[in-house]
């Protein structure tokens, strides 16, 4: 049997089965090494925060226990889309997945994002250090794009890990989002347009370089799978 439940740490922890493993999406830390002088058209920034709205998850698994080999799929069709809260804390899991106790040597994961028009599929927040040293807000949202992330924890030549150890695991999805700007430059933020919030970077505003960064997003994941 194959469940999965949607913020657990909503849910008692001894109410999950010691076949479960937990999914927690972060954020890489990007905090700024390098220099204008070094760098001048690089712009120096960081990002701090951010959403996923996602639709769909797919998992794949081989392994073995005591009965048998397997090979699973599983498919999971959320019919309320799920919002996926980005920092680099990397705090409690955003899910739990009951799966068959044993010994894994493989697990892929495909994700989809939600591609409604009325909604975004992935926001971030950050902050843009200009080369007078000033600090500007930046956020950045994006809908209706239709990305899809597939990655791979590959265990092959490694000792597998067990599903039904007392601590069971925790597949990390470290999302690099500061590789989907570094087709930004210096200018792109000093001519961008501001309001009170700082610069907002959407289909209507900034357009430039919104399409700049959803080309990045939709062409590169910039996501890596590590098992904790």
């Amino acid at each position: 049997m194959l469940i999965i439940q949607y913020r657990a740490q909503d849910i008692l922890l001894s109410q999950l089965s010691e076949g479960s493993i937990g999914l927690n999406f972060v954020l890489k830390e990007n905090f700024p090494t390098n220099s204008p002088s070094k760098h001048p058209s690089k712009p120096l920034f960081i990002i701090q925060v951010g959403f996923l709205l996602i639709k769909k998850l797919e998992l794949h698994m081989e392994g073995a226990n005591e009965v048998a080999d397997f090979a699973k799929r599983l498919d999971i069709q959320f019919k309320k889309i799920k919002q996926v809260s980005l920092d680099s804390s990397g705090g409690m899991d955003d899910f739990f997945i009951n799966i068959p106790e044993g010994e894994y040597e493989r697990l892929s994961f495909g994700i989809q994002l939600a591609d409604h028009e009325d909604m975004p599929s992935i926001c971030l927040s950050g902050t843009f250090i200009d080369p007078s040293d000033n600090l500007v807000p930046f956020s950045f949202c994006a809908q209706n794009i239709f990305p899809r992330f597939d990655m791979e924890a590959n265990l092959k030549g490694q000792d597998p890990f067990s599903s039904n150890s007392p601590i069971n695991p925790t597949i990390v999805f470290e999302i690099n989002a500061a590789k989907w700007f570094e087709t930004l430059t210096v200018d792109d933020f000093m001519l961008a347009k501001r309001d009170e919030q700082g610069i907002t970077i959407s289909p209507s505003s900034n357009e430039s370089m919104y399409w700049k960064i959803v080309e990045s997003i939709v062409f590169g994941e910039e996501i890596s799978v590590e098992i904790r």
